[in-house]
Parts: structure tokens; sequence; C-alpha cells
């Protein structure tokens, strides 16, 4: 049995002195000891530095994006309450919850009766 040429590999000759990885990248490459160089990518979101995983987005952007169809958190939106002068972030139902929680209640009601 004779060993591949390339040093550290163990492997058993199969062409030119070459185990057929080494063959195979001498064919396809040129070089039997080429090695890619992998390009990392920056997420496309402001402020994230992580490195891209699918879609130009990092892993939890790309998990967001998968789930909900959108980046941004729920609380990132900032909308504000739908009742006019009210300055407050919206809660549930486009309502802050001072405004969300009697109209929900006053719907309860209406329902037991």
């Amino acid at each position: 049995m004779t060993i591949c040429s390339i040093e550290n590999c163990n492997k058993e000759v199969k062409t030119k002195f070459l185990c057929s990885h080494h063959y195979y990248k001498l064919r396809i490459y040129g070089d039997p000891n080429y090695k890619k160089e992998k390009k990392i990518k920056i997420c496309k979101l402001e402020g994230c530095n992580n490195e891209v995983i699918a879609k130009d987005s990092c892993w939890k952007h790309y998990q967001r994006l998968r789930r909900y169809g959108r980046t941004k958190l729920k609380s990132e939106h900032n909308k504000i309450c739908l009742v006019k002068g009210c300055e407050n972030i919206y809660f549930a139902r486009g309502y802050c919850s001072d405004h969300y929680y009697p109209y929900f209640y006053k719907k309860l009601k209406g329902k037991e009766k």
C-alpha cells in the first residue's frame, strides 16, 4: 500500500501519487493543497455586526424575518396610541394600556349580559 505524497495525509494512493481527495483538488483547482478562502459577510441591518447566515441577515434577524415577516420587534416600531391626543406607545390593537383595558372590559361585560 502506497501513501499519498502530501504531508500529514496517510490515505492510500489512487492516481499520480495522490489520494482521491488531493487528486480531485489537483484536477479542479490545479493545486492539491488548495484551500478556499471564506468571505465573511456582515448582517445588512444597522448596528448589527454578526456574520450572515441567510438572506443577508444574521441568525437572529433571519429568524425574525422567517417567523414574523419583519426584522424589528414590535416594541421597536414605536407606534403611538390611536386615541387622539394620547402620546403613549401602543399596547394592543393600536391602543396604549390606559385605553385598551377599559375598551376590553366594556367588551367583556357586554358579552356576559
